[in-house]
C-alpha cells in the first residue's frame, strides 16, 4: 500500500488557491473514529469511551484542510450523552472545530407538533436529522460551500446526495470512507485513507503539495504493526492499484 502513495507523490507539484468560506462537515463514527458500527451496538456509550480510537491519519488531514476553510463541523446521529466524548476525542487529536451536532430528544420528531416515529433509529429519521443540521450550517453563516465527509456503513452518501440536490452548486466535494467494498453513486469520491482525500483536494487547489506530503508521511511513517489504525481489520482495503484508482 505504501508504494502507491510514493508513486502518486512523485508527479505532484505545488499549486493552490484557498476558499475560506467553505465549511467542512464530517460524520464521526467510522469516518473519523474507528467504531465498527456495522457490528451491532458499537455506538453504545461503552464503546465511545475509547475516544483515542481515531483513524490515525484523519486528524492530520483535517488540520491541513482546516487552514483554508471556515471551520470543521462534526455531525453524529449518536445521542447527546456522547457529545463530551466526541469533544474529548477532538481535543486529544488537537482538532479545532466550530460545532458538534448530536441528536437530542427533539431531533427524534418527524414533524411538529410531536409526531414521534415508530422507530427513532430508523434510517429515514437519521437522514432527516442530518440534512437539517447540515443545511443549518449552510444557511446560518457566510459559508458559500460545503465539503462533506462520511462513510458507507449507514446512509451518509444518501444524505449528502440529497443535500447536494437541494442546494445546487453548494456542495464542493463528497468523500465517503469505504468501510465495506461497494460501488458509490456518481460524483462521490470513495476513500480508504486520508491520503485519497488529500490528493483530490490538491487537484482542485484546496491543498498544496506540502500539505499533501504531510498527510502522506503520517501514513508512510506508521509502523506496519499499527496500520490497523489507518485501515482497521473490518475495513475495506484495496488489493491492487487498479481497484485503488477506481475508488477515487
Amino acid at each position: 500500500m505504501k508504494t502507491l502513495f510514493l508513486i502518486v507523490i512523485c508527479y505532484m507539484s505545488s499549486l493552490t488557491f484557498a476558499d475560506s468560506n467553505i465549511a467542512i462537515i464530517s460524520d464521526f463514527d467510522d469516518t473519523i473514529k474507528r467504531s465498527n458500527i456495522s457490528n451491532h451496538g458499537q455506538r453504545m456509550v461503552g464503546n465511545s469511551v475509547l475516544y483515542k480510537k481515531l483513524y490515525y491519519d484523519m486528524p492530520i488531514l483535517l488540520q491541513q484542510m482546516e487552514h483554508d476553510s471556515s471551520g470543521l463541523y462534526i455531525i453524529s446521529a449518536s445521542p447527546k450523552v456522547i457529545k463530551p466524548l466526541i469533544r474529548a476525542s477532538l481535543k486529544y487529536s488537537q482538532l479545532n472545530y466550530v460545532s458538534i451536532f448530536t441528536r437530542g430528544y427533539c431531533d427524534l420528531f418527524v414533524s411538529w407538533p410531536c409526531k414521534i416515529p415508530r422507530n427513532p433509529s430508523s434510517p429515514d429519521v437519521k437522514v432527516r436529522y442530518k440534512i437539517t443540521k447540515i443545511e443549518s450550517v449552510l444557511n446560518s453563516s457566510t459559508n458559500t460551500g460545503l465539503i462533506l465527509l462520511g462513510d458507507n456503513v449507514e446512509a451518509d452518501h444518501v444524505v449528502y446526495n440529497l443535500v447536494a440536490k437541494r442546494n445546487p452548486g453548494k456542495v464542493k466535494a463528497i468523500y465517503i470512507r469505504k468501510v465495506k467494498e461497494e460501488a458509490l453513486p456518481l460524483g462521490i469520491h470513495g476513500f480508504y485513507t486520508a491520503f485519497d482525500i488529500a490528493v483530490k483536494e490538491y487537484e482542485v487547489g484546496r491543498l498544496n503539495f506540502n500539505q499533501v506530503k504531510t498527510v502522506a508521511n503520517s501514513i508512510l511513517d506508521t509502523p506496519e504493526d499499527e496500520m490497523y489504525q489507518i485501515i482497521p481489520y473490518y475495513g475495506a482495503c484495496p488489493t491492487d492499484s487498479d481497484k485503488y484508482a477506481k475508488s477515487n
